[in-house]
């Protein structure tokens, strides 16, 4: 009898072992297919840019040009690059002792709410930078190109700098004596 209980044994575990087999077979069987559906996304837009510029020292026309620092700072929420040359749009002069006023063509004294000083219209011309020099006009500045990658939301001196230059004109500059500037700068 010991034999006969060891042949169910050895049936049992045998059973056993080939509905285990079959069962784990069966566990990892699978079609294998294809399939294609949607998905969204939305990419931004480029941001202008706010360009600014310092020139360093005094103007004297036909003096060597003054550098001028520029500076811009990137609006975006990404990473930006200025895609065309920056330019010397125009330049406001105001007498010694005023500043421009943004948004007018006059000066301001900084004293009273309503003073307003002319500007120095003879002090205002401007030669474009990406042409020749026209002596003809007060202001000339080569446009400036640069291939800088710009963080979000930081001010950022570009590379490289510009040249501002004073031509010695045909008529009198004296009304450009002590004139206080701005300069206001643009990209093509």
């Amino acid at each position: 009898m010991k034999r006969f209980t060891n042949k169910k044994r050895i049936v049992a575990a045998g059973a056993a072992v080939v509905l285990s087999a079959g069962l784990a077979t069966a566990a990892f069987a699978y079609f294998t297919s294809s399939g294609s559906g949607t998905g969204s996304a939305t990419v931004g837009t480029d941001t202008p840019f706010t360009i600014g510029g310092t020139a360093a020292g005094y103007a004297y026309p036909g003096a060597p040009g003054q550098t001028v620092t520029l500076t811009a700072y990137n609006n975006s929420t990404g990473n930006e690059a200025i895609g065309s040359p920056i330019y010397l749009a125009s330049v406001n002069a105001c007498p010694e002792g005023t500043t421009y006023q943004s948004g007018s063509s006059d000066c301001w004294d900084g004293v009273a709410l309503d003073a307003h000083v002319p500007a120095l219209s003879d002090c205002q011309s401007v030669a474009p930078g990406n042409v020749a020099n026209d002596t003809s006009k007060t202001w000339w500045m080569a446009d400036v190109t640069t291939t800088q990658d710009f963080a979000p939301g930081v001010t950022t001196t570009i590379m490289p700098t510009g040249t501002l230059v004073m031509n010695d004109t045909t008529f009198n500059q004296n009304d450009c004596k002590n004139a206080n500037l701005t300069l206001n700068f643009a990209t093509r």
